[in-house]
């Protein structure tokens, strides 16, 4: 897990010189000894927790930072970045597994360790970061637990089926970043031969039934006009707006999958800004679920 902040994490005690004085540095901290981070703008306590896209079989918290360290530093607040486990090595659950053991750890344990308070909880990702973002959020619906405060999702990837499509997916048929191809080799490389994954909602969020849906937070989707998941992003929206969810989305016209990542681009920071505009937007909302 890669923990991007907009100033210094500072935490006191014993001088990690050997591994001993790691270990007894770690100890202190697990105590609630330690000194807690410097006060910065981010007092509100709302933190970002970011899954990275690359199909489930490739990329890093190290590869996203391209965007998500300058959402890091407009939005002011404390970004985990978060790196699950990787297919066909790791095939579904075990990178929703590994996100789930991360949230855990990030709402019950980055204020004592890192002085990081965790009030509120924004779930962040694109792509196929953005299917584990909705995904997450619905197994912690599932269980029980209070969700997060909202969503973004970018471009997010919510139905997993090798046969099927829709109009905008024959867009990827002569897409260089996400060729129609490609993405039916990750979907078999992230769910195994014989798993019955078609309805699953943790691998296909679209497929949440309304019981589930209903207790959304707040979700906020960004996209491109030429995206081959942007029929599904509206199916989204639609379901979402028809329980009354709070839900909006944005499409940038003549841009296709993963327009985020590419800062060369003539209006890469208006699209960081308004990113972050709709990050805070999420934060400053009262949402009672």
């Amino acid at each position: 897990m890669r923990i991007l902040a907009p100033d210094h994490i500072h935490i006191k005690g014993v001088h990690p010189s050997t591994i001993k004085g790691v270990v007894q540095k770690m100890s202190k901290a697990i105590s609630g000894i330690c000194t807690k981070r410097q006060k910065s703008d981010n007092q509100e306590g709302t933190v970002v927790i970011h899954m990275h896209g690359g199909g489930f079989v490739a990329m890093s918290s190290a590869s996203m930072r391209i965007y998500a360290a300058r959402w890091c530093e407009k939005s002011k607040m404390v970004h985990f970045s978060i790196d699950h486990r990787l297919a066909p090595k790791n095939p579904y659950p075990d990178a929703l597994d590994d996100i789930w053991q991360s949230y855990l750890w990030i709402i019950n344990y980055s204020e004592s360790i890192l002085g990081i308070k965790a009030k509120k909880v924004i779930f962040a990702g694109d792509s196929s970061g953005a299917n584990l973002a909705i995904a997450i959020t619905l197994r912690i619906i599932h269980a029980g637990l209070q969700p997060p405060q909202g969503c973004l999702l970018v471009y997010p990837c919510l139905k997993l089926d090798l046969l099927y499509h829709t109009p905008s997916c024959f867009s990827a048929l002569d897409n260089p970043m996400l060729h129609l191809s490609l993405l039916k080799l990750c979907i078999q490389a992230y769910v195994t031969e014989g798993m019955d994954y078609h309805k699953d909602p943790y691998i296909s969020p679209i497929e949440a039934s309304d019981e589930l849906l209903k207790r959304m937070p707040i979700v906020r989707i960004i996209t491109g006009s030429e995206d081959p998941f942007q029929d599904d992003n509206w199916r989204m929206v639609y379901r979402l707006r028809k329980l009354k969810k709070d839900v909006k989305i944005v499409v940038h016209e003549h841009l296709s999958h993963a327009f985020m990542c590419h800062q060369d681009l003539k209006n890469f920071k208006l699209y960081i800004e308004e990113a972050c505009q709709l990050i805070k937007e999420i934060a400053e909302k009262d949402y009672v679920n």
